[in-house]
């Protein structure tokens, strides 16, 4: 295996996952139960956008381009899972048109989007530990 080569800046390259079942909670009007990861993979911050199981290619392309791009312009690459709401044509046809194409990890290889990965590890952990705190 080959070693990835390091991103040319800050936001050129993403990696984005969805993580779900949380429990649901009203924001903004609407009711959320996830949350997509968008990370820098040069700089490592992270961004959490909070959404409903029922994502779809217009939320993707709401957060994208209201949240996203207006901060940190058009990365040059978006590395994700294979899961529907990134591989379905509508958001590969979005990501073509932005020209930036997508880089898909391997199946059950979550090391492939290791940085994402770490960040939905993290935010679960902080997420448990204020419930716990707030049961007392």
């Amino acid at each position: 295996m080959q070693a990835i080569p390091s991103p040319a800046g800050r936001w050129t390259e993403i990696s984005v996952d969805v993580v779900s079942s949380f429990s649901s909670v009203p924001f903004l009007g609407t009711t959320m139960d996830s949350v997509l990861v968008v990370v820098d993979l040069f700089s490592s911050h992270v961004h959490f956008h909070p959404i409903n199981k029922s994502f779809s290619l217009k939320d993707f392309e709401n957060i994208l381009l209201m949240n996203h791009l207006p901060l940190h312009g058009i990365p040059s690459i978006i590395h994700s899972d294979q899961g529907s709401q990134f591989t379905h044509h509508a958001v590969q046809a979005l990501l073509k048109n932005l020209g930036s194409p997508s880089n898909f990890s391997v199946s059950a290889h979550h090391q492939s989007n290791c940085m994402a990965e770490r960040y939905i590890r993290t935010l679960q952990d902080y997420l448990r530990c204020f419930i716990q705190e707030n049961d007392d």
